[in-house]
């Protein structure tokens, strides 16, 4: 991809495979510079889009906000674990979230649709699929086990995702992560 599209800067977090490319990339593309860390290329781009998974992410939304640039945030962590470090970093000038994972993005759609969001809009609520338990009674789900909780009807995702969607924790993660995104302020958000 790097001889492809020719950017100035290549992020690469594993050791060997950073020093790999890096050596390869010396003999066909010596402009492009190779570093350990995802956040470093927020100085560079207008826009960065991050879909790093879990804490790993936060570096990343931290570096873009504090350059003033647009985050285009698909890592619900960096708001959900680290509100209190990020939530001022979203003051700085030209520093701004749009939430690019499906329902806030979809929320965040919708709202700029609005003239007066505050009239507008009451109340938000997320939805769910219901999963591989989806109409199971209270007591039957006593008796799931994890390879049940696997068996995600909808969706073929990792093993820690499904798990939390089965279950409906990440569900309650998302009605966080929309709090913390402040679409809709002093709204109750279910």
């Amino acid at each position: 991809q790097a001889r492809t599209y020719k950017p100035s800067m290549v992020a690469i977090a594993e050791p060997v495979a950073r020093k790999k490319v890096a050596e390869k990339l010396k003999l066909t593309d010596p402009k492009i510079e190779v570093v350990d860390d995802a956040a470093q290329l927020a100085t560079l781009a207008d826009v960065v889009v991050n879909g790093v998974v879990g804490f790993a992410g936060l570096t990343v939304t931290m570096s873009t906000l504090k350059n003033g640039k647009r985050l285009a945030l698909a890592n619900k962590e960096s708001l959900i674990a680290a509100s209190p470090v990020v939530a001022p970093l979203r003051k700085i000038a030209g520093a701004e979230i749009v939430p690019v994972d499906s329902e806030h993005c979809a929320i965040h759609q919708c709202l700029r649709g609005s003239q007066n969001v505050s009239r507008d809009v009451s109340r938000l609520l997320l939805t769910a699929s219901g999963g591989p338990f989806r109409g199971r009674t209270a007591k039957s789900l006593k008796d799931v086990s994890v390879h049940d909780a696997l068996q995600h009807p909808t969706w073929s995702m990792g093993l820690k995702i499904t798990v939390d969607s089965s279950t409906l924790m990440n569900k309650g993660l998302e009605v966080i992560e929309e709090h913390r995104l402040g679409q809709v302020a002093n709204r109750a958000n279910d």
